[in-house]
């Protein structure tokens, strides 16, 4: 138990860059899930609600109809992202686990 205590990656930085590691070795259909919504969560002006993050990544911007098979559930959106995403009950909207999650470059600065 020591030696996982030890090998504990020792910044916010480097936690964030292993999380991205496991992000990235996930399969091809994850990673690309996990990217679109953490791509929506970040860019969002407001607070996300889940049903808009769902009706979002259902849209495809290059068709002009809706991807009838691109809809995603909830719990996969979340466990793609490997724990930097949570859903909040009380308001049904989905955020970074941390503002810190937003910038984890300035963390190692």
């Amino acid at each position: 138990m020591r030696e996982a205590l030890q090998a504990l990656p020792s910044s916010l930085d480097k936690i964030f860059q292993a999380t991205l590691a496991q992000i990235r070795r996930q399969s091809e259909t994850n990673v690309n899930l996990a990217i679109k919504t953490m791509e929506w969560i970040f860019l969002a002006k407001r607070l996300l609600l889940v049903e808009d993050l769902c009706q979002g990544l259902f849209v495809r911007p290059t068709e002009l109809s809706l991807d009838e098979d691109g809809y995603y559930l909830l719990e996969d959106m979340v466990d793609a992202c490997s724990g930097l995403v949570i859903l909040d009950e009380a308001d049904k909207a989905i955020h970074f686990i941390n503002f810190t999650v937003r910038v984890p470059s300035q963390q190692s600065r």
